[in-house]
């Protein structure tokens, strides 16, 4: 039922019967992590002097898609204090000479 049930008991029952009035559907699809990198060829390193080149780019909570209202992040706690969703990028080059 989409409504609490009436509850004639005493006050201490009042607005403690179980209902699915406030129930939503906290089901989500997220991209937790993705990292990307390319290793520079050979032929290019040794002519910078390089012995080894890479380049990538690594990044964290990319993308989410939920039902939850709100913008609240499904994998919080329930009490309301935490930050919102946040996304993490980094970019870097890994080089050995």
């Amino acid at each position: 039922a989409p409504y609490p049930r009436l509850s004639h008991g005493s006050i201490r029952y009042w607005n403690y019967q179980s209902s699915t009035l406030t129930a939503i559907n906290a089901a989500y699809l997220r991209l937790k992590n993705l990292q990307i990198g390319y290793s520079l060829p050979e032929a290019l390193t040794r002519r910078a002097g390089l012995s080894r080149a890479r380049i990538y780019f690594s990044g964290f909570d990319l993308w989410e898609t939920d039902q939850v209202p709100g913008g609240w992040d499904p994998e919080a706690s329930a009490n309301g204090f935490n930050y919102p969703f946040q996304r993490l990028y980094s970019v870097g080059a890994d080089i050995t000479f």
